[in-house]
């Protein structure tokens, strides 16, 4: 367990560009609604500074990672200019794994990763962090024996906007929070369902939502259901900017968000793949020029992974200021 500072200084050789729509960058987290507590682990520090003039890459993938493997694929990465943009952290019967997307960073941006935290030692760092003028982009949950851990990453970059994470809120808490958000001019961009003390629990980032952004969520779908609306979401525009599997009662549901796609954009959904199925989709849908941009991992038993995941291609545009090719891509992270 760690917390591993990354600070970016590449000089990019390809350009990552989103759509205006999606110009939402980084996510400032500011409220915390505390509801259970686990015991505190102990967790070392390390720190990386990188100044690489390395051709930049704009997106990978990597799954079936241990903590050790993703601390070391991390400091590759992050010399080819690369950041953690999805993360998932779940379980093969007893061995903990970790699975990434990875995407471009600005120069000069700088980034931390962290993991193995109890919700008070997670409390802690982000305070910390914010007042160090970083922003919360990622958040984790996964039970290890009766510990309750959290991993999160934290982008400091200029352009950021300030958005609002409560966390600790049962069904009815995040229900009122839902409605009172929108009602606000928020649009939902993150979801994490977990338990504990017996309870489930949501934990939920909003940020504001421009007057032209068009955007759905829906939870508590069976599995069948969601499969269904995915698709019908697909045929009405739309991509899925997250989902989460969860269990309530020991039935596997899902939440998902969508918002409608920009200009030139095109989505592909799969659910319930198993981990090969995973592996041969995603690569046939990189080969056709897809990439993906969420996904989530989730238990069918206890020795059956299965995944659900979303893929976005895009027009490939000229940049005329530096007479060379920048690839649009919608990550989730760029839409927070």
């Amino acid at each position: 367990m760690g917390i591993h500072r990354f600070i970016g200084k590449a000089n990019l050789q390809t350009t990552l560009i989103v759509n205006s729509k999606l110009r939402k960058n980084f996510i400032q987290s500011s409220i915390f609604a505390l509801a259970i507590a686990s015991s505190m682990g102990t967790f070392t520090t390390m720190s990386y500074a990188v100044d690489s003039d390395a051709s930049t890459k704009e997106w990978s993938f990597d799954s079936s990672l241990s903590r050790s493997q993703l601390e070391e694929k991390a400091a590759k990465l992050q010399k080819e200019g690369q950041k953690i943009a999805d993360l998932e952290t779940y379980r093969i019967g007893r061995t903990e794994k970790v699975a990434a997307v990875w995407v471009a960073f600005e120069k000069d941006e700088e980034w931390l990763y962290r993991d193995g935290m109890s919700i008070s030692t997670l409390k802690e760092e982000h305070a910390e962090h914010i007042s160090d003028g970083f922003v919360i982009n990622e958040i984790e949950a996964i039970r290890i024996g009766a510990n309750l851990e959290f991993s999160a990453v934290w982008t400091k970059v200029d352009d950021q906007t300030e958005t609002l994470f409560y966390w600790g809120m049962d069904e009815l808490l995040f229900s009122n929070r839902y409605g009172e958000m929108a009602d606000r001019g928020y649009r939902l961009q993150d979801i994490e369902i977990y338990s504990g003390n017996g309870r489930d629990y949501y934990a939920a980032i909003w940020s504001p939502k421009a007057p032209e952004e068009n955007v759905r969520f829906y939870r508590g779908l069976s599995e069948a259901v969601f499969s269904d609306m995915a698709n019908k979401m697909r045929e009405m525009n739309f991509r899925m900017i997250d989902v989460e599997g969860y269990y309530v009662d020991d039935k596997l549901l899902f939440a998902a968000s969508w918002e409608e796609l920009g200009e030139g954009q095109e989505a592909l959904y799969e659910t319930s793949l198993l981990v090969d199925v995973f592996y041969q989709k995603n690569a046939e849908y990189i080969a056709k020029g897809y990439r993906l941009i969420d996904f989530d991992t989730y238990a069918k038993s206890v020795s059956e992974l299965r995944y659900a995941g979303c893929w976005v291609k895009q027009n490939v545009v000229e940049d005329s200021d530096k007479d060379k090719d920048a690839f649009i891509e919608a990550f989730r992270i760029s839409s927070k």
